[in-house]
């Protein structure tokens, strides 16, 4: 029995403050001074007349820091959750919603102080390990409401995912049957969206959009002109690439994971540890997908650098950030030892990225365990 959720378009409006939403408040001029000052370095440091037009070497780390200082312009102008509406979210009980905008609120603020504090710090500075690690405490507390309400939706998204890779694991799957159980969990999906937009405050797979207008009228023209700049990357790196992934989805088992995905994007840590494992992987993506987003990676260390012009997008979280922003896939999956550690600031990053790309993460692991606060963020570990 999977626990009833009554339509988005009843949920109260003022309950739920997009982390972009359309009602903002100033933003202080120091800090748009600042941020207009970082993006046209940014722009600097990249060199337009080039006879290669796309090179993801340059332009991705151009991409990721821009998305950075766009969301810290956006996260200073959002205002604070309404507590007024806490008693009527509708799928949550009343204790329920008011800890979700607590939370909410509190996070708000501590990101608010983390991007005053980052933006006082001479560019190129390192970033707050312990800021960030204390908000990924406060969005962990969050997440675990959301998995405490969701819990028997979740069991439900399992069992039909278990029944359809048992069916598909058969010479001859019966189509119809296949087909019924896809259209379940389909529908179990959207009803996972329709929980989570009261407890997080956007909905799930909302993307990286920004909206305004913003005030003061200069915090406005900066945001345009980061949002203007962003799309036009973004068109030229998906143009470059080619691959629109499968079409429609498709499910199959990779590595003890059942993947079901209409766009899916594979990391491999090619490290000495997991080399004899790729091939095998690949074969056995390939028996159920055609058209995977493959990115090998040296190691498997989660770490983002701060604000900075030099830096190239080499590592896993940079392969992470192109897969779900740039191809805009729908699966992850990772094929690492996890031996190489993480810093707090990265696990915030991957977190949003998961939430606003509505990604699932699944990890193939051939040496450690994930540490217990990675863990949370996997869909689906396998070792």
């Amino acid at each position: 029995m999977v626990r009833p959720v009554l339509p988005l378009v009843i949920l109260l409006s003022h309950l739920v403050t997009p982390l972009f939403a359309e009602a903002t408040v100033p933003v202080d001029e120091r800090l748009v001074r600042t941020l207009q000052y970082r993006f046209k370095l940014l722009q600097a440091g990249q060199v337009e007349d080039r006879k290669v037009a796309v090179d993801a070497t340059r332009d991705l780390p151009f991409l990721f820091t821009l998305m950075e200082l766009e969301r810290n312009l956006a996260l200073l102008a959002t205002p604070s959750p309404e507590a007024s509406g806490a008693m009527d979210a509708v799928g949550l009980t009343r204790s329920e919603a008011k800890r979700a905008l607590e939370l909410r609120a509190g996070i708000l603020v501590g990101e608010k102080r983390r991007i005053w504090a980052d933006l006082l710090r001479p560019a190129g500075g390192d970033t707050d390990e312990r800021r960030h690690k204390d908000l990924f405490m406060k969005e962990e507390d969050l997440a675990d409401l959301y998995r405490k309400v969701s819990r028997k939706l979740e069991r439900e998204i399992k069992r039909l995912q278990r029944e359809i890779a048992r069916e598909e694991g058969f010479g001859t799957p019966d189509e119809q049957e296949v087909a019924e159980r896809r259209a379940e969990l389909d529908a179990l999906l959207e009803q996972r969206k329709s929980l989570f937009l009261p407890i997080f405050g956007h909905e799930l797979g909302d993307g990286f959009e920004t909206s305004g207008p913003l005030s003061p009228a200069s915090a406005e023209t900066l945001r345009v002109a980061m949002k203007t700049k962003r799309e036009a990357l973004l068109k030229a790196l998906r143009e470059a690439d080619g691959n629109e992934g499968e079409k429609e989805r498709k499910s199959g088992i990779v590595g003890g994971s059942y993947l079901y995905s209409a766009n899916l994007g594979v990391i491999l840590d090619v490290s000495g540890s997991t080399k004899s494992f790729i091939q095998p992987l690949k074969q056995e993506i390939s028996r159920s997908f055609d058209r995977p987003h493959y990115r090998e990676v040296v190691g498997c260390k989660l770490a983002v650098p701060s604000f900075s012009l030099t830096w190239r997008a080499t590592g896993t979280m940079q392969a992470i950030e192109e897969l779900v922003v740039v191809h805009q896939v729908d699966t992850v999956y990772w094929l690492s030892d996890l031996r190489d550690g993480y810093s707090y600031a990265a696990l915030r990053r991957l977190r949003h990225l998961l939430n606003h790309g509505n990604t699932a993460f699944h990890v193939k692991t051939v040496g450690d365990d994930p540490d217990r606060v990675l863990k949370p963020l996997i869909t689906d570990l396998q070792n």
